[in-house]
């Protein structure tokens, strides 16, 4: 896909550019940075600059520091249509020292308990066999 049809195809949803999006992101790293002081927030913020970008994408954040770095991962959030947008933010971001950019999410055998809000969801191996307590 050329980088003019891929300009043209990030101006259609969403208000903001790429680069307004990491622009914001760099304005705001010491905050997202320590995400485990305030994590609804830093969450919140970050979905809404990336919901300007364009809406639809999905991200994480790893909460262990590998080397100095903590990795932000972006997802088309299962829609196609959303790849092209996740390569091009993924192939733009600068260089930034503290952060693993990572274009989609792995799948992972995870198993245990997320404590959010007051409740307990229990995962077991395949994340699809969700169990709230």
């Amino acid at each position: 896909m050329g980088k003019a049809v891929l300009k043209n195809l990030f101006k259609q949803k969403g208000a903001g550019s790429q680069a307004e999006f990491w622009e914001w992101f760099v304005a705001n790293e010491d905050k997202i940075w320590n995400i485990d002081r305030n994590q609804e927030k830093v969450i919140h913020m970050v979905g809404e600059a990336l919901d300007r970008y364009h809406p639809g994408l999905a991200f994480e954040f790893g909460m262990e520091v590998v080397n100095g770095k903590r990795e932000c991962i972006l997802s088309a959030d299962g829609i196609r249509s959303n790849i092209p947008l996740v390569e091009s933010l993924h192939l733009s971001a600068p260089d930034l020292p503290r952060w693993q950019i990572i274009k989609y999410r792995q799948r992972s055998a995870f198993g245990g308990e997320i404590h959010m809000a007051g409740k307990v969801i229990k995962v077991g191996k395949d994340v699809q066999n969700v169990k709230l307590g």
